[in-house]
């Protein structure tokens, strides 16, 4: 098995093959959604063994039917052939995405387009994108990223778009491919996406930082909505 660490350009080229998967935080970042718990530990279980036998193991989280897995090799210190290889594996195991979610109830979910988050506001749990795919929030500065991760992974948001101003002629960026703002400071939470930084805005200014950048690229902020509880 490989273990040099891989280029930017080696890991974009890598994530043509294995739809579904990011690099989020210089890791390899997907999430499965099965039919069930019974479905989602027996998926972990099969992976579980497959990693025994490479000798290479995930980091990941489940929660009833979903399973959040992170892939890096701690011996290079970045992304290797390695973690490709484990996720072709973890794809092949899953077999078949589980059918999409049913479109989201207007009474439980909420359009980005109309959120305005005030300072004691609970925090959103679930995020739900235009392909029916939902992912969780653990955060409210989370809400930011999943947005950026989903916008990267599927080409909407590109390294030529950049950067994503926070307002019209601002010098202070949400994302950009360097973690610097147009100011010369550096972002104060910047987390790595793909080959982008996203500066993690915190509180009320993360759900309309996430609007400014799916507006920035073209989309539709009401096909993303949140659920609270």
């Amino acid at each position: 098995m490989a273990r040099r660490r891989l280029s930017d350009a080696e890991i974009q080229t890598a994530l043509t093959n294995r739809p579904g998967w990011a690099v989020v935080e210089d890791k390899l970042h997907r999430e499965y959604r099965f039919q069930d718990f019974v479905q989602a530990f027996g998926f972990m279980a099969s992976a579980a063994l497959v990693a025994e036998a490479m000798n290479h193991h995930p980091e990941w989280f489940n929660v009833y039917n979903t399973v959040r897995v992170e892939l890096n090799t701690h011996d290079v210190g970045g992304i290797s052939q390695l973690d490709f290889d484990l996720a072709e594996k973890m794809d092949a195991l899953a077999g078949q995405p589980a059918p999409p979610r049913p479109a989201p109830d207007k009474h439980e979910w909420q359009p980005l387009s109309e959120l305005k988050p005030k300072k004691d506001d609970p925090q959103p749990v679930e995020i739900s994108f235009p392909d029916a795919s939902v992912v969780q929030v653990r955060t409210g500065t989370s809400l930011l990223v999943r947005v950026a991760c989903w916008l990267i992974s599927n080409n909407h948001l590109t390294p030529s778009q950049c950067p994503v101003r926070q307002g019209p002629g601002s010098e202070r960026y949400i994302v950009h491919t360097e973690p610097v703002h147009g100011t010369g400071k550096r972002f104060c939470r910047p987390s790595k996406v793909g080959s982008l930084y996203v500066d993690r805005l915190s509180g009320t200014r993360s759900a309309p930082a996430s609007r400014s950048i799916i507006e920035h690229v073209g989309q539709d902020p009401t096909q993303f909505k949140v659920r609270f509880s």
